[in-house]
């Protein structure tokens, strides 16, 4: 969903992904495109919940740098 669902579930797949903490480590290149990749007219939550759920995932993870320089 956070990749290819509708534009307006996608945030709030983010958020869910960010429940999971270091579990959802996979997701985090695809959080970093999300955050990344908003236009003009998104819903204004989708790049703030990509944040969010990297903070949760990529703290003390092999992926923090990535989405740490995200």
């Amino acid at each position: 969903v956070v990749n290819s669902g509708p534009i307006e579930r996608r945030g709030w797949a983010a958020m869910s992904l960010g429940e999971f903490g270091a579990a959802a480590e996979s997701t985090v290149p695809s959080l970093i495109r999300l955050s990344e990749g908003v236009e003009p007219g998104d819903p204004i939550h989708l790049a703030g919940s990509a944040a969010a759920a990297l903070g949760k995932i990529a703290p003390g993870s092999g992926s923090e740098e990535a989405a740490i320089s995200a």
